[in-house]
């Protein structure tokens, strides 16, 4: 599987008769990459599938356009820029020329991130970088580079990526190009100022509640579990409160005809969710819940399922998989002929009702206990996973 490269592109240091970044020879364990740009040089070495290249309105785009493509026009074209940032149209020219030069996709991002950003800002830009990390596969992330904000955000994101999507913090591997010995310059005129120099610190509070928002939300996107979102947003949205507590009953309870209104209504309250800066927790939450609230109460059960399998809750993927089964075969219809119907769907499809059978035995033994259990133990998963792939052919 192909890497993704994610690498931020800074400011440069200004240095007279020289554009922002000094040639450096990059000393990897296989050899050495020169370039003005460690990520152009981790972009030669890793061969990566895609790139995400971002940065700043006053990064030195035209470094690139200089050092990568040998393109003088463009390069003078993105500094006369320099004061309003890059255009789309130089941004989409570096991209199709960097992806010529690489041999791969590349995607270059300005962020509109003020030069001194407060905490709310940094929030938001962490939002948007969390955006860029792909669902699969391995990650580079390039720390070097880039306003230093940039960096420390991008790992933020990267933590909030692995609490909804666990392991991607295991699949991305960090990189650091660092500086060994600076090459010669001229000398520099002494800059006047103030005998020390000025900062500030910036407590990112909102970050913090991102992440208790996140961790809580995860708990039903990973683990199928409500109750620590519920308890979380309860002071605060209390109507999306009853409604994920609704779904827990559901759960809970395998009172499965409560699909049909509690998805929808916890859907319909994450529009309000407070400290969800760009969306990404309702977008993580909207994507596992759209199947339980879209279609026929057969195929909600069979998203359901699906859905319980992957978290890791096989008792509950077997009741809500063989209710589903009832419900495909009965139309939806509550009925005390089930086995009738199923068996009538399934008439001439000997195969299908073999595995439909072994699906109604394991959902007995899940649901009457252990005096099934030792009658017959049969392997739920191994059951589940011929099943589920046959409802959904039955759905269609």
């Amino acid at each position: 599987m192909t890497t993704t490269l994610i690498t931020f592109l800074g400011q440069g240091t200004a240095v007279p008769g020289r554009d922002g970044y000094q040639r450096t020879d990059y000393r990897f364990a296989a050899g050495s990459r020169t370039s003005v740009f460690f990520g152009a040089a981790l972009a030669e070495e890793l061969v990566p599938g895609s790139i995400q290249l971002v940065g700043t309105r006053t990064s030195s785009w035209q470094a690139l356009a200089l050092d990568v493509l040998h393109d003088l026009d463009l390069a003078a074209h993105i500094d006369g820029e320099r004061a309003s940032g890059p255009s789309a149209a130089s941004l989409a020219a570096l991209e199709r020329g960097l992806q010529a030069a690489w041999s791969v996709p590349v995607a270059c991002s300005v962020l509109p991130i003020a030069a001194a950003p407060d905490a709310d800002q940094c929030t938001g830009i962490a939002m948007r970088l969390y955006r860029l990390w792909p669902d699969s596969g391995p990650v580079a992330l390039d720390l070097t580079h880039g306003f230093r904000t940039l960096p420390m955000l991008a790992m933020a994101a990267l933590h909030l990526r692995d609490a909804f999507h666990p392991g991607a913090m295991a699949r991305t591997t960090l990189w650091y190009g660092e500086l060994v010995q600076p090459g010669a310059t001229p000398a520099m005129p002494a800059r006047p100022g103030a005998e020390h120099a000025v900062g500030r610190a910036l407590r990112l509070d909102g970050l913090q509640r991102v992440f208790r928002l996140a961790q809580a939300a995860a708990a039903l996107a990973v683990n199928l579990d409500p109750e620590p979102l519920a308890e979380l947003v309860r002071p605060g949205e209390p109507r999306l409160a009853q409604a994920l507590d609704e779904l827990g009953l559901i759960l809970l309870a395998h009172d499965f005809t409560g699909l049909t209104l509690a998805p929808q209504r916890v859907l319909q309250h994450l529009q309000r969710l407070e400290d969800d800066h760009e969306g990404v927790v309702s977008g993580e939450l909207h994507s596992v819940l759209n199947p339980l609230a879209q279609g026929t109460l057969g195929r909600r059960l069979i998203a359901l399922a699906s859905w319980a399998r992957r978290a890791g809750r096989p008792a509950l993927a077997v009741l809500a998989a063989y209710e589903g089964l009832v419900r495909i075969a009965t139309r939806d219809a509550e009925t005390a002929e089930a086995d009738h119907a199923i068996a009538a769907m399934l008439a001439g499809r000997r195969a299908e009702a073999d595995i439909c059978d072994r699906l109604r035995r394991v959902r007995n033994q899940v649901a009457h206990g252990a005096q099934t259990a030792r009658q017959e133990a049969l392997p739920i998963s191994r059951i589940l996973d011929e099943a589920l792939p046959v409802l959904r052919r039955l759905l269609d």
